[in-house]
């Protein structure tokens, strides 16, 4: 199955979502592996999942890149790092860096990078989403995140962005679980 724009799932916690996801034609998962964030997974938790998809990127994530996160990394093994500062060290993995909007820091994301805008903040699209998007669109490759709904995805998708953020959500009970507004926005997205 193929979607119009690529799909990055994050904060994935089951395997419910993983597989759904995968099936669906996500090109990205993203689980977290930072023990000082909520919700996040043991190294152990992530390969149980990992085992049970293929086809897609991993992306680990984290809030910064810690010497106790590096070890993480070297167990997990992921496609891909997102961080939300940018490292003061470097790591031989590609990153997707996290950008809180209205706007980006003087550290500045390599040009060509992966960058998540976070628009969780924003109860619309306003002038600094579209500023933002504007001023970085050939930059970067921006992965719009946060508020994306049934009545907004199609115009989203239409602008300069390289990809769309979607979370996962957790398990009602092990194995049971409803993809309600996944499902329909990934329905929207199929071609």
């Amino acid at each position: 199955m193929s979607l119009k724009i690529p799909v990055f799932v994050s904060h994935i916690t089951n395997l419910s979502d993983a597989r759904y996801c995968a099936g669906m034609g996500v090109e990205m998962l993203g689980f977290c592996l930072d023990p000082l964030l909520p919700n996040h997974l043991s190294v152990n938790e992530y390969h149980a999942i990992r085992s049970w998809v293929a086809g897609v990127s991993i992306i680990a994530q984290f809030q910064t890149i810690s010497p106790e996160n590096i070890n993480l990394l070297h167990e997990a093994k992921p496609d891909m790092v997102m961080i939300e500062n940018i490292p003061q060290i470097s790591i031989d993995i590609p990153m997707v860096y996290e950008i809180a909007l209205p706007q980006i820091t003087d550290a500045k994301p390599p040009k060509g990078s992966m960058v998540l805008m976070n628009t969780t903040i924003h109860h619309r699209w306003d002038d600094d989403v579209v500023k933002f998007i504007h001023t970085y669109g050939n930059t970067y490759k921006l992965i719009f995140g946060g508020n994306i709904d049934l009545q907004n995805i199609t115009y989203i998708i239409s602008q300069n962005i390289y990809a769309i953020n979607l979370q996962g959500t957790p398990e009602i009970a092990p194995g049971y679980k409803t993809f309600d507004t996944l499902a329909d926005i990934l329905e929207i997205l199929e071609e």
